[in-house]
């Protein structure tokens, strides 16, 4: 893939974005049709910025089957599995955690944050794009965008914590609130397994199957009707139990993730011809 420096994926982010949405403004003003909601906009968004993001990296069919084909020698499907699975875990630790923080403060703001549900679909027609968002165009852009290029380039400067931390909380950053934590550590798993394998497909590959565990999830809470259900009050058995999960999944599952740190330690190490390949 052709070298993308910050700077440029900033803007290729920020024109075509601009572009995209005056574009759908324009249409439906001309048409007289309904302008899109949030989850429509944003299946259209993230496949632009995709799209010209591929062909500015110069990524075709040639680079894609020699990066699926290295993939296929030295990725280890146990390591995806136990990773992936650690997230998960983690990930819903962290959220109870977080939830409950937030409860003991405010339970107001606490309701507010257990009710979002931004961009969840609320017909057939959105929950098929919205797992197509987010099993494929969400796992190959923000990859390409917060491995491939912020840090990568970051790690050409930096040391692989400093560069890990930094483009995995810009990551972390744009999930929501509850999920931000887990973000973050996910995004720094993803990292390690893209310097260590100097193959995007690996990370890519995690991401994916994360996402799709969180789609199977998101599709039987949609068709049994819970999907958007309100949560009407907070009360102190539910503050205990959101801590008493969150602690005991987040101290076992972050015992596994510092064993797969310190596993893979020798990667942490600065080496800046590691990432010159992918």
């Amino acid at each position: 893939m052709k070298e993308i420096k910050i700077w440029k994926m900033i803007l290729i982010y920020l024109g075509t974005t601009f572009l995209v949405t005056f574009g759908v403004i324009i249409y439906s003003f001309l048409k007289g049709i309904p302008e899109m909601n949030d989850l429509q906009l944003s299946f259209i968004l993230s496949l632009s910025v995709l799209l010209v993001t591929l062909i500015s990296g110069r990524v075709g069919i040639k680079l894609a089957k020699e990066r699926f084909n290295n993939f296929k020698k030295v990725a280890s499907i146990k390591e995806i599995i136990i990773v992936v699975a650690t997230q998960i875990f983690l990930s819903i630790g962290l959220s109870n955690l977080s939830l409950g923080f937030v409860s003991i403060t405010d339970k107001n703001k606490a309701l507010e944050v257990a009710n979002d549900t931004f961009g969840n679909p609320t017909n057939n027609t959105e929950l098929l794009i919205f797992l197509i968002s987010i099993v494929i165009i969400a796992p190959l852009l923000e990859e390409i965008i917060f491995r491939r290029i912020v840090f990568k380039r970051l790690n050409m400067r930096f040391s692989f914590i400093i560069s890990a931390i930094i483009s995995s909380s810009i990551f972390g950053i744009g999930h929501e609130f509850l999920g931000v934590l887990g973000a973050i550590v996910f995004g720094v798993a993803c990292c390690l397994l893209y310097i260590k394998y100097n193959n995007l497909l690996v990370p890519m590959a995690v991401h994916v199957v994360n996402n799709l565990l969180a789609g199977i999830f998101t599709s039987i809470s949609y068709f049994n009707g819970s999907l958007n259900e309100k949560i009407i009050v907070i009360t102190s058995f539910d503050i205990k139990m959101n801590f008493v999960v969150g602690t005991i999944l987040t101290a076992i599952t972050l015992i596994i993730f510092i064993r797969f740190i310190i596993t893979n330690k020798q990667y942490l190490k600065t080496n800046r011809d590691r990432l010159q390949i992918s």
